[in-house]
């Protein structure tokens, strides 16, 4: 079992004077405890909370160790998420918990060195249909889109169910230039294009933009029914 204590973010976790008190509990229950952890809150920013944060877990990494000999139990040590695993060149850890970053879609503020990343996901659709959209002919719910001239446009396998979201509807455009059109519906959405396969995005942080959010979100809600190719280049 490994300890969680809180360093700051005060969303999980025992506080760091009450890590003697939980060692003895986990003892007399027969437990192990094999490391102690905690999370940056504030990584990814220019500010003194990663460095505050840093002090108060290597302060409770000495306490916890010197209670963990008293049981037999050699502990490993991790605070660090992406953005805290970039934050400095020197570990004192035993181990980084990366996430984002293994996506290549970790951001940082642009006063920090940011990791010279590369976006390993795309999110792809296949069609279903292509028509000509006629001028003055509106497409989709509620008809938000109304073709200006003839418009060839497809429809794609992809929805907000497949974690394609639906703030994005009528004003998004893919790495390749095609406009999305109209409304996401539950399981497909209309770009202006008739090619068989479309990137609807090829990093997850420039779709997130286009709704408001962060590229971590758009990467979670992913449909986990959707197909994974794998590709070495």
């Amino acid at each position: 079992i490994e300890l969680k204590i809180d360093t700051g973010m005060h969303r999980n976790g025992i506080a760091p004077s009450d890590i003697e008190t939980a060692m003895a509990m986990m003892a007399e229950r027969g437990l192990v405890c094999i490391g102690m952890m905690s999370h940056f809150r504030s990584a990814d920013t220019l500010s003194s909370e990663w460095f505050w944060q840093r002090r108060i877990f290597d302060t409770a990494k000495a306490e916890a160790s010197e209670s963990a000999r008293r049981y037999g139990w050699n502990l490993r040590f991790h605070i660090s998420n992406s953005a805290g695993a970039f934050r400095s060149s020197v570990c004192t850890d035993d181990m980084v918990r990366v996430g984002i970053a293994l996506y290549g879609c970790l951001e940082m503020d642009a006063t920090l060195v940011q990791p010279d990343l590369k976006p390993v996901l795309s999110l792809v659709g296949e069609k279903i249909a292509t028509r000509v959209l006629k001028k003055g002919e509106r497409i989709g719910y509620n008809g938000i889109y109304e073709a200006s001239e003839d418009e060839v446009v497809s429809t794609y396998d992809l929805g907000y169910a497949n974690g394609l979201d639906r703030l994005a509807s009528n004003r998004y455009t893919t790495p390749e230039g095609i406009a999305l059109r109209g409304r996401i519906s539950m399981d497909n959405a209309v770009f202006s294009s008739d090619t068989d396969r479309l990137v609807v995005f090829d990093n997850a942080n420039d779709y997130a933009k286009a709704v408001g959010t962060i590229g971590y979100e758009i990467l979670a809600c992913l449909d986990k029914t959707l197909i994974r190719e794998w590709k070495v280049r």
